[in-house]
């Protein structure tokens, strides 16, 4: 007779310590990481993932989300008490193809009060991302991380923005690299402003304007465009005159197009 009830304490005696595990230890389910692809060439579809591999490297990037040298920025930067509110998890990421070999840019953010980034760069070997380069942490200053990218000859120009909307301000820095066995090497190719300038832990040389793209003209020239910001010559009107730069192959550089001012003050620019 007592065989039903006894047999039924057992069970609940294995079960309970289990399920009171997981209601006393919440912390340790890893937070929800919102993940997008985007296609950064500005001349074609670019470089595509099957979605196979699509979300073999999606995976990849949730698991390798450098959540702890972010952490400890932020708690450098903005004190412990930030951490304990929690944080929500976003990757921007971009193929392209250089050299034979597809790259993976990928931007990591983790929210708190303040926005922390890092941006890093994979090289796929044998079917998986490989990183070849990762940038310090920095605090973000704009919402949105992107990417835009243009093939000169054998090699990537590449635009990395922080923040989206073009009628706004945002950071932006211009560079490229160079594929080596045991790592990439970067060269900034950001120009700079007259006027504006920012001081901040940005990865590259930072270019503080709004409108800024990539762009490639009828004869195919890759030029970079920013909007900056300065007073006219009896200095009470604002004005945001358009820069412009453009690619040269030769040097490996922008360089600056000059600005011509017509009688009605409207501006044009050329090389």
């Amino acid at each position: 007779m007592l065989r039903t009830p006894l047999l039924f304490l057992v069970i609940l005696a294995i079960a309970w310590p289990a399920s009171a595990h997981k209601r006393v230890h919440p912390a340790h389910e890893a937070p929800h990481v919102q993940i997008a692809m985007i296609n950064s060439s500005i001349e074609d579809e670019g470089t595509t993932f099957s979605i196979r591999e699509q979300l073999r490297v999606e995976r990849f990037l949730a698991h390798v989300f450098p959540i702890r040298v972010m952490k400890r920025f932020a708690v450098h930067e903005e004190g412990k008490e930030t951490i304990e509110r929690g944080n929500a998890r976003h990757i921007t990421y971009s193929v392209i193809s250089q050299g034979g070999l597809r790259f993976i840019l990928a931007g990591f953010t983790s929210r708190w009060n303040n926005g922390v980034n890092v941006l890093a760069i994979y090289r796929i070997e044998d079917g998986w991302p490989n990183q070849v380069w990762r940038s310090r942490p920095w605090q973000g200053s704009y919402d949105g991380l992107r990417f835009s990218s243009a093939k000169i000859g054998s090699r990537n120009i590449l635009l990395f923005q922080e923040g989206s909307d073009p009628n706004e301000y945002g950071l932006a820095g211009v560079f490229s690299f160079e594929n080596e066995p045991k790592g990439l090497i970067l060269r900034d190719l950001t120009p700079s402003l007259p006027w504006l300038r920012a001081s901040t832990r940005f990865p590259f040389r930072p270019l503080l304007a709004q409108h800024i793209a990539l762009k490639l003209d009828e004869e195919k020239e890759l030029i970079l465009t920013a909007s900056d910001e300065e007073y006219n010559m009896n200095q009470t009107t604002l004005v945001r005159p358009f820069r412009s730069w453009k690619y040269n192959k030769a040097r490996s550089r922008f360089e600056r197009m000059k600005i011509l001012k017509s009688v009605d003050g409207s501006m044009t620019e050329k090389q």
